[in-house]
């Protein structure tokens, strides 16, 4: 193995994630642009023969080549006109209107689109006898031919707005989706956090046996187990509780400890009784006594020792 090949190979699990939502991200955007100018192409091809035909057979009465390249000039006037077109509303950003003032919009630049093109539509008659065409044209040609534009114009507009309501629509609809599921997968993880898996299994095991050593401590046991998750899956809803009420939760959970660790766990418990009814954060006390015995008692033999006092300090309160 070479140098370069050395270096690379650890890194390239890390980038390849990374490549793959890149490439995704690419063929899509590369997909969207195939379906984007095919159809423009199949549109304005559709435009050219369409006209070509309707002179053909039912104003002129036969083919004629000069016709057919106007009509083929227009196409690309349309093609390089509806892109612009569709470049400029991406960075307006108009989409996120709804409703009237969309459609009102719309119509609006429909008419504006089909002005432009019908003054690029002029520009061969222009060229090629500038004279001749000052002598023929009409104010009124500009009108009629520019309502003629609409038609085209109109459906590409309208055809494209659905299009882009519609992405709109969808992309809201996965972004809600998301939101859901980080809602969903946020519980999930309070939850995970607030039961303790540890403690709950160790809880359980010495519930298990004590059953038939002491029934009657076990019944205890259980439901002091129970009003304890009870607590922990619904503290979320408060924003603060009153001392006394994490105080009698911590002696449940101190007293299920107790029958895990036995003789050898020491407990020392000191509550000021003038802040019983002091707010303090949900949990705060819980938590406290989950990481002692997590970090402490959990990894010392023999006797171990946890004391937990609430006092009052000048004007404060500390928790230990």
């Amino acid at each position: 193995m070479n140098s370069s090949t050395a270096l690379k190979t650890p890194i390239a699990p890390l980038i390849q994630p990374f490549d793959a939502l890149l490439d995704a991200k690419n063929r899509a955007k590369r997909e969207h642009m195939r379906l984007y100018w095919g159809a423009q192409l199949l549109g304005w091809g559709g435009m050219v023969f369409i006209e070509t035909i309707n002179y053909t057979f039912y104003i002129i009465g036969e083919f004629s080549y000069s016709y057919f390249l106007y009509f083929l000039y227009n196409a690309i006037v349309g093609v390089v006109g509806t892109h612009l077109y569709r470049r400029k509303l991406k960075r307006l950003q108009i989409f996120s209107e709804q409703g009237a003032t969309l459609w009102i919009s719309a119509i609006t630049q429909t008419f504006i689109l089909s002005f432009l093109l019908t003054i690029t539509s002029f520009i061969p008659g222009i060229a090629a006898n500038f004279t001749e065409f000052l002598e023929n044209f009409k104010p009124l040609d500009l009108l009629t031919s520019t309502m003629n534009w609409m038609r085209y114009a109109g459906v590409w507009v309208i055809i494209y707005y659905l299009y882009q309501i519609l992405e709109q629509r969808r992309r809201v609809s996965e972004d809600r989706m998301q939101a859901l599921h980080l809602v969903k997968s946020t519980e999930l993880e309070l939850l995970r956090s607030k039961l303790n898996p540890h403690f709950l299994f160790n809880a359980l095991n010495s519930i298990k046996a004590l059953v038939s050593i002491d029934p009657e401590k076990s019944r205890d046991a259980i439901v002091k187990l129970s009003e304890l998750l009870r607590y922990t899956l619904n503290y979320g809803s408060e924003t603060t509780v009153e001392v006394y009420r994490e105080w009698e939760e911590l002696e449940k959970y101190l007293a299920l400890e107790k029958l895990r660790y036995g003789e050898r766990l020491v407990i020392k418990k000191q509550l000021d009784s003038t802040l019983e009814a002091h707010p303090i954060p949900p949990a705060t006390l819980l938590t406290l006594a989950e990481n002692a015995f997590k970090h402490g008692i959990s990894k010392k033999s023999g006797t171990a020792e946890i004391e937990i006092a609430v006092r009052r300090i000048n004007k404060g309160m500390s928790i230990e």
